[in-house]
């Protein structure tokens, strides 16, 4: 690095000034601090939320609203919104003529209490996970859509439940729970020997 000039004329070299490394926000009494981007239209913080311990990343300029992420007290990263989870204690649901619904904002899903058609899941992100709960009878295109789980179209009943997961074009099914079948047994039981697998769990590989 060069020297520095100040406005009078007289050279500093950078072992002159002295820069403190360490910026501290609040003074250790019970309060809020917060570092604000004030946008044009929408407004971003980072922050401590003296009240619950947590440093906190959001939309506006808010504790406890719009939370996207917080770090934790344990030293943990909980995910508040899209992607990875849920919101604490809720679930996403389908709305009733969708085909291609949204799961930007979960992991956790329920169809809606109607028959419907699946053919693909929209705005995932690579890696996403997301469990379907059927609330009626639901039918998964997996013939030529981004539904892959084999050959043939799944139709589920309510109360079933399958898994998905995302390589960022298709979605594969990884796991498929029947509530129809018989859960006293491996395999569900008296479905026999050819089916008892398919009755409980679908493990699919596919090439």
């Amino acid at each position: 690095m060069g020297d520095f000039y100040n406005r009078g004329g007289g050279q500093l070299t950078v072992s002159e000034i002295a820069v403190d490394t360490t910026a501290t926000l609040g003074d250790g009494d019970t309060e809020d601090n917060m570092l604000a981007f004030d946008g044009n239209t929408v407004d971003y913080r980072i922050g401590l939320d003296d009240g619950t311990d947590r440093l906190e990343f959001g939309v506006g300029t808010t504790h406890g609203t719009t939370t996207a992420f917080v770090i934790t007290p344990e030293a943990q990263i909980s995910v508040e919104d899209a992607f990875a989870t849920n919101i604490g204690g809720s679930f996403g649901t389908f709305s009733s003529s969708d085909t291609t619904p949204s799961v930007a904002t979960g992991n956790l899903w329920k169809t809606h209490a109607s028959g419907q058609t699946l053919t693909t899941f929209d705005d995932g992100l690579t890696g996403q996970t997301v469990t379907v709960i059927s609330t009626a009878a639901v039918v998964f295109d997996c013939t030529s859509t981004n539904l892959k789980a084999g050959s043939a179209d799944i139709t589920t009943a309510a109360g079933d439940v399958t898994v998905w997961t995302f390589d960022g074009t298709n979605w594969y099914l990884i796991q498929f729970m029947d509530v129809s079948a018989d859960m006293s047994s491996v395999g569900g039981g008296g479905g026999g020997a050819n089916n008892d697998m398919d009755l409980v769990l679908h493990m699919q590989v596919f090439s």
